[in-house]
């Protein structure tokens, strides 16, 4: 799926590269870092990002243990990213 429809995935994976903790955004290189906890920040700032305008972002971490982060948009903001309207709410049950 295209990374531009509000739909898509991001995923952003970290990985031991020979100069260091490699940090990818789908095929792109985003940077390269000296520890993999400086990977992971950085991944984890620009997924909570992707969330915030509405998409989703996974980060996944090859290191020992893998971890992996999951960030969803805020109720609404997924719908806003695809110039939806998030009202009328469903009335809350009774």
């Amino acid at each position: 799926m295209d990374e531009s429809s509000p739909s898509a995935v991001i995923n952003y994976r970290i990985r031991r590269d020979v100069a260091g903790w490699r940090l990818d955004r789908g095929q792109v290189r985003l940077g390269l870092f000296a520890e993999a906890a400086e990977a992971v920040a950085e991944a984890c700032r620009a997924a909570k990002n992707d969330a915030d305008r509405g998409r989703v972002a996974i980060v996944n971490a090859e290191t020992a243990p893998q971890e992996l982060h999951c960030y969803v948009p805020p109720e609404g903001a997924a719908a806003r990213a695809a110039g939806l309207s998030a009202w009328p709410r469903p009335a809350a049950n009774r």
